[in-house]
Order: structure tokens, then sequence, then C-alpha cells
């Protein structure tokens, strides 16, 4: 939640292993939330938003139930709402803007859901 500004965009840096994506997605105790109950369910990926040459404003983690495309640039709606305050974690859509080769596509993706 703390890295999250509405609007921005991001690059996929990389894919998070499945056991760090659970261990992230309970509390410290092991317990999960009532809203994730089953956190093996997402995937996880590190994002750093970017601007001008590329110089990194900040990195964040992205949880989501679909796929990512490392090196892909998304875009993240600006309706995020509060998904887990025990997580500190928002749920908002993104649109995927431009392909891992750095270039932009014509036309966003389909909206996904994204944690």
């Amino acid at each position: 939640m703390n890295e999250y500004r509405p609007g921005m965009t991001g690059r996929v840096v990389n894919r998070l292993p499945a056991p760090i994506v659970v261990d992230l997605l309970r509390l410290p105790n092991g317990e999960t939330v009532p809203v994730l109950t089953q956190p093996d369910e997402y995937s996880g990926y590190v994002i750093r938003s970017e601007f001008g040459d590329e110089q990194v404003h900040s990195t964040a983690i992205v949880f989501t139930r679909e796929s990512l495309e490392s090196g892909a640039r998304y875009a993240f709606e600006s309706d995020a709402q509060v998904y887990s305050t025990r997580l500190y974690l928002l749920q908002t859509t993104a649109l995927r803007t431009g392909s891992a080769g750095g270039g932009c596509d014509d036309a966003p993706d389909s909206p996904s859901e994204r944690e």
C-alpha cells in the first residue's frame, strides 16, 4: 500500500517463487486473513515504476491470479481499494501497455484484477 501511486506504470522485473508468495500473503503467525484464505492461488511479481530515462521511482510486489509477462509494462488504474489492512494490500486493475521488447502495443490488453 505504501508504494502505490494512482495511475502509476511499472515494468515487471521478475516473478517470485511460489513459497515466498505464500509466505508474504500470510500473517507473521502463519494464519491467513479472511479475504485471502488460499494464498497459493496467487503469483507474485516484482514491479518497478519508472520515469524518464528508466530511473527507478519505487519497487512494489504485485500479486495476481493471472500471469504477467516479464519485462512488460503495466499501467495501474487510479481506482485502487483496500483489499486487506492486515497485510497492507490494495486491489486495482492493471493493463499491459508495453511488450517485453520495450515498445508500446497498439491497444492495451483486457483489464485484469491485481492486488
